[in-house]
């Protein structure tokens, strides 16, 4: 409900035409749908804010940190309740959605396209060890609502806005989803 009613806000903002509205809206539903049919349950541990900018490498000893659980800047927690999928999905939405490229107002290029692929059969891989197959596409379903969703929260940047609202069109026309 927090996704849909951040989106419709933007009725009044002429970001998104009619055609678009329904392409959005009708998307955010189903997916909503798919979302409570889901097999993955409540956990007690979930990072909450899981993207690009709280993911550290370490190549010196080859491991990965994560910081900034729920957004707060090292005050949160881990063990929060919650369920998995939402942290699957705003890993996914750096993924698909180049979510972390269009907040900065920057383009991934040819061979950056091709990494994010190759991360995100990476990521789907791993995850098909653990989750349903349905549940890696509801992620991703998820993911495009929270493109969809961050929208309004980028309104001091019309061009950005119309960015990410192309790239959820462009990913829910795609059929993938």
């Amino acid at each position: 409900s927090n996704f849909y009613s951040r989106y419709i806000s933007l009725r009044d903002d002429n970001i998104i035409d009619a055609v678009e509205h329904y392409i959005l809206c009708d998307f955010l539903i189903n997916s909503y749908s798919k979302l409570e049919k889901s097999t993955v349950t409540t956990s007690d541990v979930i990072h909450g804010d899981l993207h690009f900018g709280n993911i550290i490498f370490d190549a010196t000893c080859n491991k990965t940190k994560l910081v900034d659980p729920r957004g707060s800047w090292g005050f949160g927690t881990l063990h929060t309740e919650g369920n998995a999928l939402y942290d699957l999905a705003k890993l996914y939405q750096s993924v698909i959605g180049k979510y972390c490229h269009i907040s900065t107002d920057t383009f991934p290029s040819d061979n950056e396209n091709i990494i994010y692929d190759m991360i995100e059969k990476s990521i789907d891989n791993n995850l098909l060890q653990c989750y349903a197959p349905s549940d890696v596409i509801i992620a991703k379903r998820y993911a495009i609502c929270l493109l969809a969703s961050a929208i309004p929260l980028h309104s001091d940047n019309e061009k950005r806005q119309h960015i990410m609202k192309n790239t959820a069109i462009d990913l829910i026309k795609s059929g993938k989803y």
